[in-house]
């Protein structure tokens, strides 16, 4: 297997990368992420009025760490430079693009209240707006789009896309981190959506199972990248 691996130099260009995001740690960020945006909901204990603000600052804390540490192996990895130089110029952006992606949690947590809210309006079996955070897949990708989007609209390679991944093993909804989704949206069921890096959708929109949205294949895919 060395033997191989050393051999083959057209494929194995994994070997000589010194600097990857780490899949559990981006695993860590969408997780602490969800309990930010849906405080009560997803935690092991009681969060009440009296303690929100002491464990928000906390998730906050070990997110802003986490990512800050993830962006910085990714922009690492991009650049290709394994220079002392380089490592303080990446952190130094690392550290400013995750400031940025902190400030856009609260206009994001209220994109996704309104998600949520279409949700209880374009479902008649839905039952409490806690039932739809703790069991639709379609507000589990949402919400994972949200902020792999901004993530993306950042500039942060890889990540926004290991994201998206994660989030479309469990869901079965595989939505590109470069589509543009407007406000109260809504998937229903779910399961074989596809939405491609092509895609523009507005608000108000209410999407059904096996639906595929800018998702083309073709002879010269490459040349088509970031076309809407």
């Amino acid at each position: 297997l060395h033997y191989t691996i050393e051999e083959d130099h057209k494929h194995r260009p994994h070997t000589d990368i010194f600097s990857l995001p780490n899949t559990k740690r981006v695993v860590d960020i969408v997780t602490l992420l969800r309990k930010i945006m849906f405080p009560g909901i997803f935690e092991d204990y009681h969060v009440s009025n009296e303690n929100i603000r002491y464990h928000l600052g906390m998730l906050l804390s070990e997110v802003e760490e986490l990512l800050q540490d993830q962006v910085t192996r990714a922009l690492l990895y991009d650049c290709n430079d394994e220079s002392p130089r380089a490592y303080e110029h990446c952190v130094a952006i690392a550290k400013s693009i995750t400031e940025q992606f902190v400030q856009t949690l609260p206009h994001l947590r209220g994109l996704l209240l309104l998600d949520v809210d279409a949700c209880m309006r374009g479902d008649p079996a839905a039952s409490s707006p806690e039932e739809i955070i703790l069991c639709y897949p379609g507000i589990e990708a949402i919400f994972t789009h949200r902020m792999a989007h901004e993530l993306f609209r950042l500039k942060v390679p890889l990540i926004p896309r290991m994201m998206s991944e994660y989030c479309h093993l469990r869901t079965a909804i595989d939505i590109h981190p470069g589509a543009d989704i407007g406000s109260s949206f809504f998937i229903d069921h779910g399961t074989g959506v596809v939405i491609g890096e092509t895609t523009n959708i507005g608000n108000n929109v209410k999407l059904f199972h096996g639906v595929t949205l800018g998702a083309l294949s073709t002879k010269d895919g490459q040349a088509m990248a970031g076309t809407k």
